[in-house]
């Protein structure tokens, strides 16, 4: 598992839930031979002022992270994007987004 290179990555007040589930995606990539890369975490703003993720994104409050998708070969991209869903507990969302993963804590009421 790595940041992005390109060095804006920030990962200060991400919550431990979204860290754990992080890891536990670390195993579906290595079953794909691919590495996970972190392209967003709690950073809102560019450098320049300009806002990264919507208003009211769970990115802010550490609840959510971007991660690569460029590197899923077509050919399994159904299946890979399963296998992340399924390591995960219903907690978590696993979001395909044009050229990213989101993957986001959102804890549904079951009362």
């Amino acid at each position: 598992m790595r940041l992005n290179e390109n060095g804006t990555v920030r990962l200060a007040g991400l919550q431990s839930e979204v860290f754990f589930a992080v890891m536990l995606l670390g195993p579906v990539y290595q079953k794909y031979g691919l590495e996970l890369v972190i392209t967003a975490g709690t950073e809102m703003y560019y450098a320049d002022g300009r806002r990264i993720h919507m208003i009211g994104s769970k990115h802010g409050t550490g609840e959510a992270v971007d991660l690569r998708s460029r590197d899923v070969p077509k050919a399994c991209w159904t299946r890979f994007v399963a296998d992340c869903r399924a390591a995960l507990t219903p907690e978590f969302d696993f979001v395909v987004e044009g050229h990213h993963f989101h993957l986001e804590l959102d804890v549904k009421d079951t009362t």
